[in-house]
């Protein structure tokens, strides 16, 4: 469990985060076609989580982050956010690399 703590948190880190300038896929970018490895019991959420992410318009809408002006940061009941963040921080990962 360590290791896959150090791991996810190098992963999840961003210096421009909080900023809305748009991820940019490159010529080099891997552009989605990367695997995700498996932790256990994770290959129905990986298998999930690739068919989400190339959903080209879903993706395009994070990666360009035009859906942080549809967070609603109000509702006690919501994570202000912090998925979809992270959800964003993902798809560059797997698309941008």
């Amino acid at each position: 469990m360590d290791y896959h703590s150090r791991v996810c948190d190098k992963a999840t880190q961003e210096s421009d985060e909080e900023n809305d300038v748009p991820y940019a896929i490159r010529a080099d970018s891997v552009k989605g076609i990367c695997g995700l490895s498996n932790l256990g019991n994770t290959c129905f959420m990986n298998s999930a989580l690739q068919c989400l992410s190339n959903t080209v318009l879903l993706t395009e809408f994070f990666l360009t982050k035009r859906f942080k002006k549809d967070i609603n940061e109000l509702n006690v009941l919501g994570t202000k956010g912090d998925l979809a963040k992270k959800y964003a921080l993902f798809l560059k990962n797997i698309w941008i690399g």
